[in-house]
């Protein structure tokens, strides 16, 4: 009885973020380097965070603690940010948001199409990308940047909209339309790698 007790308060430890021994909580160097050992990487399927909106970092590094809304990489980020106190939340924000942003690559026929779309939408079902995007995919706010992201990133995230496996009010509905021509067509106009 007494293990099975001693396992339940290691387990209910863990899993509020605390361990038994566990060293001084990291500093915030610490943090940023560890987001940056994977975000400053040319890993194309892992997002680029430079020139991102503070309040859509914020909110996108909060977002992990619900597993229920996420893709499946969001349980190597809930591993990562569980526990991470506000103030911590938005210094990494900050930091990020203030580093330059990479920019897009344009110019060949798929990209033209991706433009097309992105500025235009179809003229049906789907609803023009720059609304809340920016005119040059700037974000702004609580909404990412989008240019100059990983191709592989940007594939990943509208095909997990589309199928609803990233959950997101908004971009569940615009995605859910998009063909994989559609959606190589915007990532072409987005992408930088």
């Amino acid at each position: 009885m007494r293990a099975t007790k001693f396992m339940m308060m290691a387990l209910t430890g863990l899993l509020v973020g605390t361990k038994f021994g566990a060293a001084a909580p990291p500093t915030l160097t610490d943090t940023i380097k560890n987001c940056e050992a994977c975000h400053d990487s040319n890993n194309e399927a892992v997002p680029r965070l430079e020139g991102q909106p503070i309040p859509y970092l914020a909110t996108r590094i909060r977002s992990f603690g619900d597993l229920t809304r996420q893709s499946p990489h969001a349980y190597v980020m809930f591993d990562v940010n569980s526990g991470l106190p506000d103030a911590t939340v938005v210094a990494v924000a900050k930091y990020f948001s203030a580093k330059p942003p990479t920019e897009a690559t344009v110019g060949v026929a798929l990209a033209a199409k991706g433009e097309l779309l992105y500025r235009n939408g179809d003229g049906s079902k789907i609803v023009a990308c720059q609304g809340c995007h920016g005119a040059n995919a700037e974000g702004g706010k609580a909404v990412p940047r989008l240019a100059g992201q990983h191709a592989t990133y940007l594939r990943a995230q509208l095909q997990d909209f589309s199928m609803r496996t990233r959950v997101h009010d908004t971009m569940n509905a615009h995605a859910r339309d998009l063909s994989e021509e559609q959606i190589d067509a915007v990532v072409a106009y987005l992408a930088k790698d």
